[in-house]
């Protein structure tokens, strides 16, 4: 079984990202969704059957488990408090009796359900058990192997998202615009596939950096430009920040650390650091503007001080959303609107901003807060915004303090594997939501569990199944195979949408 789940891990690495279907579902890119949900659930599955066989279950326990199972109850109990006790929520009796008077029924808690139920299962298989994957089934026997396969994905994404940009359509039967613009690649939006490339990009950077062949840091500076040129044709300024603070972060440890091999590396290698940023910088002034109309990266940035003069949708659109969620914490301050309700609620909450005529005719959706300390603790309240502070706070000292421990390899691994993480957040904290969708989200997550992988010092388990845990692990299982009966069910009707 143990050659069932690597190949699983393989196809959860290398398929989704890059897999869609022109004509297949409503969503050509649902199927990368289904399909790296039904893995993981078959993953687990296969793991809990082998428990059971086997009597025994190996886990991996570390510093950062505790921050981060509570937040994830206290998303769990944010829902059921808003789905259970509908009255307590001070906006949900106008909204009852508003859909009582034009439908005659209560229309709100079947809608509260399947949004919430959806967002729970998200946070549950594409969160907890994506990390729960790498964190006890990657070790540094492998650790090399999965991030060149990461690689060799982003640069595919990469590469097509750079002929998308000047027009040049490999799959499509014509040319996409759907981001006036901007390349959607293999990841339907170019915020997602910006935030994919930012979290691999300092891993290969030090990859660059560390390598003592010549030509292997030609192999690693070619995908670092094909990576970099493409963040700058999706025009994804959150994204270009992330990228930004997450080198930086790499640079301040180094300067400031004890570790004096790295400050040597460094040193021994500054003219090959010195030309990557003088391509860095050649390619954002003279990456050339395409046809479709998008604008030139410095206009991309220059182009934000409209906002002072005319309705600019990047940032008005933001702050309307914003407002809205401010709003949410103070209704509902202790455990938020609801995990997953963000969508379902923000409609009421705009309604007075629309009679404001810098708004009245911007977008009246937002399925995100557009920050991601905003999205927490509008659902999920102070108390779930404490719990996530907690886990960013307890995450980031402890890999810093993990990165101290290891040696010169695995030093370099945990510096550049925190250090994108760090990016993404960054990335989601200035306007993009990727850390809410199933694709990037995932990169994000696997990636912290792969940076505990590298703890030699963690708790690792034995546990012995008896009866009544067997028990427990076959309903847990059945649980996941509805789970997947779910999921098949939810790409079938993509599938037949349109008939």
């Amino acid at each position: 079984m143990t050659n069932i789940l690597n190949w699983l891990i393989w196809i959860l690495l290398t398929v989704p990202p890059i897999l869609f279907f022109t004509d297949l579902t409503r969503n050509p890119y649902y199927f990368q969704i289904f399909l790296l949900n039904v893995i993981i659930l078959i993953f687990w599955i296969l793991v809990l059957c082998r428990s059971i066989s086997t009597n025994k279950l190996r886990w991996a326990i570390n510093t950062i488990d505790l921050p981060l199972n509570s937040f994830i109850i206290v998303t769990v109990l944010s829902f059921l408090y808003t789905y259970l006790f509908p009255s307590l929520c001070s906006l949900q009796p106008e909204i009852i009796s508003k859909g009582k008077q034009i439908i005659g029924i209560n229309f709100l808690n079947a809608s509260i359900f399947s949004e919430g139920f959806k967002k729970i299962i998200f946070t549950l298989v594409n969160v907890l058990m994506a990390y729960w994957i790498a964190t006890n089934f990657v070790n540094e026997n492998n650790f090399s192997k999965i991030l060149h396969t990461l690689f060799i994905i982003g640069f595919i994404a990469a590469i097509y998202a750079i002929f998308q940009y000047f027009g040049i359509e490999l799959i499509w039967s014509k040319a996409l615009n759907p981001f006036s613009g901007r390349p959607v690649s293999t990841f339907g939006n170019p915020n997602f596939m910006s935030s994919y490339l930012v979290i691999l990009f300092p891993i290969i950077v030090m990859y660059y950096i560390s390598s003592p062949s010549i030509s292997r840091k030609i192999f690693y500076l070619l995908i670092i430009c094909v990576y970099y040129i493409s963040l700058l044709t999706t025009l994804t300024r959150s994204s270009w920040i992330g990228l930004f603070i997450a080198l930086v972060f790499i640079l301040l440890y180094i300067l400031f650390t004890d570790n004096k091999n790295l400050k040597q590396m460094l040193k021994s290698n500054i003219k090959w650091v010195y030309l990557m940023v003088i391509l860095f910088i050649l390619s954002f002034i003279f990456l050339p503007q395409n046809k479709f109309g998008a604008p030139s990266t410095i206009k991309r940035i220059t182009e934000i001080t409209e906002y002072k003069k005319n309705v600019y949708p990047p940032i008005h659109q933001r702050l309307m959303i914003w407002s809205c969620g401010w709003e949410m914490v103070q209704k509902n301050p202790i455990l938020g609107q609801g995990w997953g309700l963000f969508e379902l609620y923000y409609p009421y909450y705009q309604g007075k901003y629309l009679f404001d005529n810098i708004y009245r005719n911007l977008r009246t959706h937002a399925n995100n807060a557009h920050n991601e300390l905003l999205e927490v603790w509008s659902q999920t309240g102070t108390i779930g915004l404490t719990l996530y502070l907690w886990f960013l706070v307890t995450g980031l000292v402890y890999g810093i303090k993990l990165t101290n421990s290891l040696s010169n390899d695995k030093k370099i691994f945990s510096l550049s594997i925190l250090a994108g993480v760090i990016g993404m957040f960054v990335d989601n904290i200035f306007g993009n939501v990727s850390l809410q969708f199933c694709v990037p989200a995932f990169l994000y997550w696997w990636n912290i569990g792969m940076l505990t992988s590298l703890d030699t010092s963690r708790k690792i388990y034995e546990f012995r199944i008896s009866g009544i845990i067997k028990l427990l692990f076959s309903i847990i299982i059945l649980s996941l195979c509805l789970l997947v009966y779910r999921a098949y069910n939810q790409f079938m009707g993509e599938i037949n949408y349109f008939k």
